[in-house]
């Protein structure tokens, strides 16, 4: 029995003056298209993730030998990622100029975004601010009261009792305050009621 294909599209597209090195890696579902007074060079060892949309406009987008883009990356435009660059999932990236060995953060937007302040009128130009409640210290309190934890409790914290810092553990604590809004204890069953043997 023939197996079945996966639900994806398991090709990658190319379209206009694409030239890919043959080291390079370019995932299912990539879409490479040049306009026609524009080119798209993929270097040796570069990695085009899952999905990734780059499109050439008005020149040359280059891909540097052993950058890697993630799964959903948009490029526009024209411009260069340097070597060993490493651009994050979901990112946008118009008429990019990323140095060699930059590292851009998943869900980025990097480059120039519609219109500018100055094409703006003067009254527009100006953020609106609206005043916010200052946020509880406490993080156990900005997660009870269905807030983001404060910056300072994502930073790393210091070593205790020789264990090294919990990652992301004020989100997993908000995790688990909405998974068990009653604050049973999950450290010692014993001290729940109705615990114990």
């Amino acid at each position: 029995m023939a197996s079945l294909p996966p639900p994806w599209d398991a090709n990658a597209y190319t379209s206009g003056d694409v030239t890919i090195h043959p080291g390079a890696a370019v995932a299912s579902g990539a879409l490479l298209r040049a306009d026609p007074d524009s080119r798209i060079v993929i270097g040796s060892g570069a990695c085009i993730g899952m999905g990734a949309i780059l499109h050439a406009h008005q020149g040359t987008l280059e891909v540097g030998s052993g950058a890697s883009l993630g799964a959903g990356v948009l490029v526009v435009g024209r411009g260069k990622i340097g070597a060993d660059a490493c651009v994050g999932t979901a990112t946008t990236l118009l008429n990019p100029d990323i140095a060699p060995g930059q590292v851009v953060p998943p869900n980025s937007l990097v480059g120039q975004v519609g219109r500018s302040a100055e094409a703006l009128p003067a009254a527009t130009a100006q953020p609106h601010v609206v005043p916010a409640a200052p946020a509880p210290r406490d993080p156990n309190q900005a997660l009870a009261a269905g807030l983001d934890p404060p910056v300072q409790a994502a930073l790393p914290e210091p070593q205790q009792n020789g264990q090294p810092p919990v990652a992301g553990k004020a989100y997993l604590e908000r995790l688990r305050l909405s998974l068990f809004p009653h604050d049973v204890s999950l450290q010692n069953p014993d001290s729940a009621p109705g615990g114990g043997t």
